[in-house]
């Protein structure tokens, strides 16, 4: 064991001195920039980044770039240093979703589908105003926000001042922590971005993200074009996208589930148990309207007992991430049983006990997830193309369920914030650039549906839907994907080989 771990170590030394990029001592100055942004060599973030290899920095920069002598941000980068980095010397840059997961949160996944990226150096930067940044943009009151407006019996104007009331609480502490909320988001994160590519003295660079990450992608692409070889995107949650009537965008993920409904027609076993399944989700939603399931959990927090009610704009929400994390072959049978006066076999799909009582459940921790820059990039994104409170208002009278859906945009319209963005952001992206589109047939968040309308302005692209898989599909890791990214990235103007995705197979639908 000794004898391997002194040859590990060796194999890693080598990797380190035949490395382009500089290893000095921990905290030494490795380059700057004339405008101001360093780059130093740091401790990484966790023990097992690097244990795997990771080169660790810290890179520095201004909050605000448009005023002198103001506060700097530290934000954490991480290089893992690809196997086949002198042939392949254009890096893989790769954005965490979420928004504002941290790479302590994400590396570990990331590097469990690197195969895709054929050897090439890995790069992640921790977004500014994450959990390890800092400052890091904390609101650890959201998690009992979000859980409470799940949980919360039918009055839609309690909820909304619940959201509206932490919000503005969330805007106020960061203001009292002498941080500039408008400055955390896509458009600055690009220049970051860019700095970090200088620093490293890259040239080229490929960037890439998953969901929220494959927005921060395409942002770069945006505002720094020549500096990008190929764009890959898995599910990407779309600045373009994300900004327009978000009722219409909770009616687009239905058409996921009438796509849905069209293959149980198709298997004889569901289309026999379930003739109504096209229509079932509503049937279930309006028998959780007309009588909310009621239950008590005990809040682990306080030891106390908490009464949950759970009626039908929860359902529409937790439907929604059924299909997120493909567990829609147990749709059918579900509502089927809400629909004839069962609604505690939802109990058996999910773990309502840990759901409500853990307050994490819903955000994760503050270690892995930074809160406050979920809201300042989030709502910051749209610019001056934020929703009003009468936009929001006039939505949510159509559809409650928006107090939910998609972590909830339509609460940034009493975001205090607009974002200090230029009004191209939240435009789409226009690009001769290769770009490669993942997509998750079932995914009901970043859809095939996503992928068509950004291909309309994007010349290069190309777009692959994994059949019967939800969001995310490279990290899947399924040898079919890594193998069609792997081609992509060796030769971006060409088509890839997608026979492989008839290897997908349905999962079963439950009849019982």
């Amino acid at each position: 064991m000794q004898c391997r771990r002194r040859v590990a170590q060796a194999a890693l030394t080598l990797l380190m001195l035949s490395s382009p990029i500089a290893v000095p001592m921990a905290q030494e100055l490795v380059n700057e920039l004339p405008d101001g942004a360093r780059l130093y060599r740091s401790a990484c973030p966790s023990d097992d980044i690097a244990a795997l290899g990771g080169l660790c920095y810290r890179l520095e920069v201004a909050e605000n770039r448009s005023k002198a002598g103001g506060r700097s941000v530290k934000v954490p980068i991480v290089v893992f240093p690809g196997s086949s980095r002198q042939e392949r010397p254009d890096p893989v840059f790769w954005f965490q979703g979420g928004p504002s997961y941290g790479i302590t949160a994400s590396y570990k996944g990331i590097l469990g589908f690197k195969d895709a990226f054929d050897g090439r150096d890995i790069v992640l930067t921790e977004f500014r105003g994450g959990p390890k940044a800092e400052p890091a943009l904390q609101c650890p009151d959201e998690n009992y926000v979000y859980s409470e407006v799940v949980a919360k019996g039918p009055g839609t104007g309690d909820k909304v001042k619940l959201w509206s009331d932490f919000l503005s609480k969330c805007y106020k502490t960061l203001l009292q922590e002498n941080i500039d909320p408008n400055q955390y988001n896509d458009y600055t994160q690009a220049f970051d971005t860019d700095d970090v590519r200088k620093l490293l003295k890259y040239d080229k660079i490929n960037v890439g993200g998953g969901s929220a990450g494959g927005g921060t992608a395409m942002a770069y692409l945006k505002y720094f074009p020549d500096h990008v070889r190929a764009v890959v995107l898995d599910s990407a949650w779309l600045n373009s996208l994300k900004y327009r009537p978000m009722l219409t965008e909770l009616q687009g993920w239905r058409l996921t589930y009438e796509d849905l409904a069209d293959r149980c027609k198709l298997d004889a076993a569901c289309a026999r148990a379930f003739p109504t399944f096209a229509f079932d989700l509503n049937r279930a939603r309006a028998a959780l309207d007309a009588h909310p399931w009621t239950f008590v959990i005990t809040d682990r927090t306080t030891g106390k007992p908490r009464e949950i009610v759970f009626e039908g704009m929860d359902l529409e929400w937790l439907v929604y991430h059924f299909l997120f994390d493909d567990k829609y072959n147990q749709l059918p049978a579900l509502f089927d049983d809400i629909i004839k006066g069962r609604p505690e076999s939802l109990a058996k799909a999910v773990d309502f006990q840990k759901m409500f009582s853990s307050p994490y459940y819903f955000r994760s921790p503050p270690e892995v997830r930074a809160f406050g820059h979920y809201w300042a990039s989030t709502c910051g994104n749209a610019g001056a193309a934020k929703l009003t409170t009468d936009d929001a208002l006039a939505m949510i009278a159509a559809e409650p369920a928006l107090l939910l859906w998609e972590r909830p945009l339509t609460m940034c319209a009493w975001w205090p914030g607009q974002g200090d963005v230029p009004a191209s952001l939240a435009a789409p992206v226009v690009s001769d650039k290769p770009v490669l589109l993942l997509t998750g047939q079932v995914d009901a968040c970043c859809s095939t549906r996503w992928a068509d309308h950004a291909m309309r302005y994007l010349s290069a692209a190309q777009s692959v839907e994994a059949p019967w898989t939800g969001h995310g599909p490279l990290s899947y890791a399924s040898p079919c994907l890594l193998a069609i990214t792997r081609q992509y990235l060796r030769q971006p103007n060409g088509p890839v080989d997608k026979r492989c995705l008839a290897d997908f197979k349905q999962k079963g639908w439950q009849v019982q």
